[in-house]
């Protein structure tokens, strides 16, 4: 499962990511296809799942899928993360910046 599914997972569906990101249903459908998130919308999607956790887990979702996504596993998408640690990609989330 690439980082872009496992965020909609959290979210239940598409059209509840996009809600909170906010962006259409069919940008998240081509953000899937894709595997990947484009950089500039990283950041706001990682924040979205790392806020919307509590809940997947009080839903009942695999503990194993409801982990942080960081900036920089969304924008690479299926190619693994460059070492970049959770925290700092929380930190560059929360904040609104991205790696640059």
């Amino acid at each position: 499962m690439n980082p872009i599914e496992r965020v909609i997972v959290i979210f239940s569906t598409q059209i509840a990511l996009s809600r909170k990101v906010p962006c259409s249903p069919q940008e998240i459908s081509r953000w899937n296809a894709a595997g990947k998130v484009p950089r500039k919308r990283a950041p706001a999607v990682a924040k979205a799942a790392l806020e919307e956790i509590p809940a997947a887990l009080a839903r009942g979702i695999d503990p194993d899928i409801a982990r942080p996504v960081s900036v920089e596993a969304l924008v690479k998408g299926f190619e693994q993360a460059a070492g970049q640690p959770y925290e700092k990609a929380a930190q560059v989330a929360a904040n609104g910046q991205d790696y640059g």
